[in-house]
């Protein structure tokens, strides 16, 4: 615990994480006095968690979780599930904080080094090579990656080939709303998009440019993307997902969406009617994403062709965790983050659906 006497640089940064929550996340507290002075009701708190544990934690964490700062999506959340718990995110941002001004605090030096310090398989072979800074922004680029950071926002986005995909054109896409920014994702290939900067890499004739908002906007229909690939992808984004808590109970509502939506019979099971269409439908682990993290008011893109078959998703799901030939080129480097704990999650999100799988 330290002491509550804040020094100027503790201020400082306090002042400045205070500014950046109250814009771009929800607020840490409502007893936080915006302009910096600590009330006797989180002086209290303070006294019980420690300071590290309250101001950290509260807000780095929830910044932590809306970052995609990961060459390999399964490894980012098996990261990200590894260091939530602890001080090592306080203590390191603190290091780099001291003596800097909030500009130029190298939150993505931080985030680096908390998704692979502890790997050091992965962090030798995902090293990113080079950092630049370009008018507002610093660009980090990897091997065949980019990540963007304006610097008062310091909110990272990242895109990398999908893992094990079969069709080497496959693409996916997901809006992050606490930092309004949209990724998509092909091998070998940057594609990005920031709302109020300009798009970066986009060369692509099946993609669409909302040009109010800057987002990259996927039209499924227009791509050879295998129910396989889908999949893939919505189960690990359902995974990182439970790194704020929404990824378990959240199966119940696409389950509930389903059911309300015609798309089980009324004997509950599935309609084999709907199972030729999958490949240009929006699968239930995204619609998870949709509805829980962001609300419908957003997925018009996606809910217009929303038949999903949830049980059919969770059978292929669980079938492509099993097929460890698939998974192991991009899953089999990861010693702590194995292909048995997907099967395990698998088990658990199929268990918590209260559905018969049929597989």
């Amino acid at each position: 615990m330290i002491d509550f006497e804040l020094s100027p640089d503790q201020k400082m940064l306090y002042e400045w994480s205070l500014r950046f929550s109250q814009k771009y996340l929800l607020p840490v507290s409502d007893s936080i006095d915006f302009y910096g002075e600590l009330s006797q009701e989180t002086i209290k708190q303070l006294e019980i968690t420690g300071f590290f544990n309250y101001f950290f934690d509260d807000i780095f964490f929830s910044i932590l979780t809306n970052l995609l700062v990961i060459e390999n999506l399964a490894f980012g959340c098996a990261a990200i599930s590894s260091i939530v718990s602890s001080n090592y995110l306080s203590k390191l941002l603190y290091s780099y904080a001291v003596n800097k001004t909030p500009s130029e605090i190298p939150l993505f030096e931080v985030c680096n080094t908390l998704l692979f310090s502890r790997h050091e398989e992965i962090h030798n072979q995902h090293k990113i090579a080079h950092i630049e800074c370009v008018g507002d922004r610093f660009i980090l680029k990897g091997h065949a990656s980019k990540i963007i950071m304006p610097r008062e926002a310091c909110v990272i986005s990242m895109v990398t080939p999908i893992i094990g995909a079969t069709n080497p054109q496959s693409i996916a896409y997901l809006e992050i709303p606490a930092a309004h920014f949209g990724i998509s994702f092909e091998n070998n290939k940057t594609i990005m998009g920031l709302r109020g900067i300009q798009i970066l890499d986009v060369n692509f004739d099946n993609i669409e440019i909302n040009q109010s908002d800057k987002f990259l906007i996927m039209d499924y229909q227009k791509f050879n993307y295998t129910v396989v690939d889908r999949i893939r992808v919505a189960y690990l984004l359902c995974l990182a997902s439970q790194s704020i808590g929404i990824g378990r109970s959240a199966i119940n509502e696409i389950h509930k969406f389903a059911q309300q939506n015609g798309l089980f019979t009324s004997s509950g099971s599935y309609s084999h009617s709907l199972l030729s269409k999958l490949k240009i439908q929006v699968n239930a682990l995204e619609l998870l994403l949709w509805h829980y993290a962001w609300s419908f008011d957003k997925g018009e893109l996606l809910l217009n062709d929303s038949e999903v078959v949830v049980k059919y998703i969770l059978c292929e799901a669980n079938q492509i965790v099993y097929a460890s030939v698939e998974l192991g080129s991009g899953l089999g480097r990861i010693k702590d983050f194995r292909v048995e704990i997907l099967q395990r999650d698998i088990r658990a999100l199929i268990s918590l659906s209260n559905i018969e799988v049929p597989c």
